[in-house]
């Protein structure tokens, strides 16, 4: 069978859209970009050492989901009326319903403009988490005590302060605990100086962002360590690289909107009755 490119493919969607252009725009990510959605990773290695990566890059159906968002908060704002209202009296007239068809079609193509789109490589990450663990396995208990360093590493760096210093933790509850973590922080500081991870400080300050603090706990999940036990650092270090968003400025998406043919066919027959 013959190999079909995403330039023809285009072309052909073009055609069927009769090239009806109302929006075309091109947009680079300001912030970073979480993609696959609020549990899924962003990025999906492709081999063992995560030399060969994918992405997930905002697609049609991203798109056409924040523009009912935009049209839903905007129409509610000026009327004040529900959203299941306005989903029923603007939305879904334009971008369709389960029993309506849209009168848009959004074509979407997105790449990746940055040589290193991530804020830490798989290699750090494994050098830093095996420096940590001295080993080739890790316990989920290790794990555990892995994100929450990360955590207080990241919120110290952000703060301009000295991760050497126990003082700059700013920790409550018990004394023995207090000084547990603060310990366990600085031992995750030291393998970052001893490497000279920069990008590992980086990976770190993802930890003071809620949204990703959330998400990280999906690596110490039941389902990572089914038995309760280790799993082996590079199964491990992987699911931790792909949580990661991709940096600011590194995601070009073009978004081509067209108006469907058949709408402007259905809109003809009524001006002639």
């Amino acid at each position: 069978m013959q190999d079909i490119s995403i330039e023809t493919l285009a072309s052909f969607a073009r055609e069927i859209a009769g090239r009806r252009l109302i929006l075309s725009a091109t947009f680079v990510n300001v912030t970073p970009w979480w993609g696959g959605g609020p549990f899924t990773d962003t990025i999906l290695c492709l081999d063992r050492e995560c030399n060969q990566l994918d992405y997930a890059l905002p697609n049609s159906e991203t798109v056409k989901g924040l523009l009912r968002w935009v049209l839903r908060t905007l129409y509610a704002s000026i009327e004040g009326a529900d959203y299941t209202s306005i989903e029923e009296k603007y939305v879904a007239p334009l971008l369709g319903s389960t029993s309506s068809e849209s009168k848009v079609h959004v074509m979407v193509e997105s790449k990746i403009r940055c040589e290193k789109p991530y804020y830490a490589s798989y290699s750090t990450l494994k050098q830093l988490v095996k420096c940590y663990v001295g080993g080739e396995n890790i316990t989920r208990a290790e794990a555990t005590n892995l994100l929450t360093s990360f955590e207080l590493v990241g919120h110290v760096l952000l703060r301009g302060q000295n991760p050497d210093n126990a003082n700059s933790y700013f920790l409550t509850g018990r004394i023995e605990e207090i000084r547990r973590r603060v310990e366990e922080a600085k031992k995750l500081y030291n393998c970052i100086k001893r490497f000279g991870l920069q990008e590992a400080e980086e990976f770190a300050k993802l930890f003071t962002i809620p949204r990703f603090r959330l998400i990280s706990m999906k690596v110490t999940s039941r389902e990572v360590f089914p038995q309760g036990d280790s799993v082996d650092i590079n199964y491990f270090v992987k699911l931790l690289f792909s949580l990661q968003p991709l940096r600011p400025g590194c995601v070009e998406t073009r978004v081509d909107v067209y108006w469907s043919p058949r709408s402007l066919a259905l809109e003809g027959d009524d001006g002639r009755h």
